[in-house]
């Protein structure tokens, strides 16, 4: 077989590249899993490789998911049984990361993330972190050449490199998700998935990059984080909080300058606990161990020395937060069946005292988000139902931030302030209504 190695390939090859899909293809997919797994690296070591994942990458075929799929299986044998010369030249391997995770259809480039983990995953934590902060460099570098920057603030829905963009972020996002998904049972993490999550996120705390690679960077996070809420149990949430708040807390902190690290740690915060409410919270363990962090970000951003100084986007995402935790503690109060922990009343008060502050006309917050955060305030804590409940934190807020008796009245009155008269009186219809 070594000896006839060369013609085998070059058979194989002509074949897969000249004849329409059918039954001769598959046996064609069989008898490269069992070449790679019969010759292993004499695959490498002699150059065949190349041609046979080029051969495999002509019959991907969004029409036909099932040739797809076979053709990707081949392609993860190849991985499984050529790994070690791979891991030692992995720039061979950049060369497929844009055909198969920048592909326009989405089940393509989720086939070819599972199978790239696979292989990924048997680096060691820090070859393998260099190895995604390169790829993701490499990436936004390519995207911006091409023009397609557009596409990654825009999401996937424009055209063209602007599309491409976008697509090659998710497949960057999925390869992610894949490496740190836990294999045995649903609901895990990987044994590497604290030492990859630690890295992207401190990377996003540092917040210097360019703005191509702040906003690739940005992307994949987010997709990684998307794509793994779905996937967790409660129970086995808490590293990811754990490495969320720690790279929150390594953020340098704002000034009026231009580093943006803060608010891209606040953001992924934001996207966790927007998943259903804070499902991510709901176990009992998992939140007494991570409410005190969250009390910590709160008290620190939500000070009004602190926040009158964030840029305006950092802004923004404090008040998301603030407002993601105000309705994950609605549904506290609903499902609670005891009273509340020292550590949830302790995040409470800093709520109280954070919003207190964003409502403030001293906060220099955007008018449009304060009038989204109030309304909010207003409907989660049920002050529209019964203002004059004392049972409510939301209403010892109101008290302290505007008046104790007509909530809807003080908000229209305290919109005013912050827009000017013209602007208060456009903005107290558009609240009201809102309400």
């Amino acid at each position: 077989m070594l000896h006839h190695l060369s013609g085998i390939v070059l058979l194989l090859t002509t074949h897969l590249k000249a004849n329409p899909w059918g039954a001769a293809h598959e046996n064609a997919l069989l008898l490269i899993a069992v070449l790679a797994k019969e010759v292993g690296a004499e695959l490498y070591v002699r150059g065949h490789f190349r041609p046979l994942m080029d051969a495999l990458l002509t019959i991907l075929d969004p029409l036909n998911p099932e040739a797809t799929a076979r053709a990707i299986q081949a392609m993860a044998h190849l991985f499984t049984h050529l790994s070690k010369p791979l891991l030692l030249d992995l720039d061979v391997l950049k060369r497929y990361y844009g055909p198969l995770l920048g592909h326009k259809k989405e089940f393509i480039r989720r086939y070819a993330a599972e199978a790239l983990a696979g292989l990924l995953r048997r680096l060691g934590d820090k070859q393998l972190g260099k190895h995604l902060k390169g790829v993701i460099k490499a990436a936004a570098t390519a995207i911006a050449a091409q023009g397609g920057l557009e596409g990654v603030l825009g999401g996937k829905g424009g055209k063209g490199v602007e599309r491409r963009g976008g697509d090659l972020m998710d497949g960057l996002a999925l390869v992610v998700f894949f490496i740190v998904r836990g294999i045995q049972s649903q609901g895990q993490l990987h044994s590497k998935a604290v030492p990859v999550l630690r890295v992207l996120f401190l990377q996003e705390a540092k917040g210097k990059e360019d703005e191509a690679l702040g906003l690739v960077q940005r992307k994949v996070v987010e997709g990684v984080v998307t794509y793994l809420c779905p996937h967790l149990k409660p129970p086995h949430a808490g590293p990811v909080w754990t490495e969320a708040l720690s790279a929150l807390g390594a953020a340098p902190r704002e000034e009026g300058g231009d580093v943006n690290g803060l608010e891209r740690s606040v953001h992924v915060l934001v996207v966790l606990l927007r998943y259903r409410k804070g499902w991510l919270l709901s176990h009992e363990e998992v939140r007494q161990a991570q409410v005190g962090g969250l009390t910590e970000v709160v008290s620190e951003l939500g000070a009004l020395d602190t926040f009158s100084l964030l840029r305006d986007a950092t802004k923004t995402e404090v008040v998301h937060l603030i407002s993601a935790l105000w309705e994950w503690q609605a549904m506290r109060r609903q499902r609670r069946k005891q009273g509340m922990t020292v550590e949830e009343h302790a995040l409470g008060e800093a709520l109280v005292e954070a919003t207190g502050v964003v409502l403030g006309p001293e906060s220099g917050g955007d008018p449009e988000l304060v009038g989204e955060l109030a309304t909010r305030v207003l409907v989660l804590g049920g002050c529209m139902e019964d203002p004059a409940s004392p049972s409510l934190v939301t209403n010892a807020c109101l008290s302290r931030v505007v008046s104790p008796t007509c909530p809807l009245v003080a908000w229209l009155d305290l919109l005013r302030a912050l827009l000017g008269e013209e602007g208060g009186r456009k903005g107290g219809r558009e609240g009201g209504r809102s309400v």
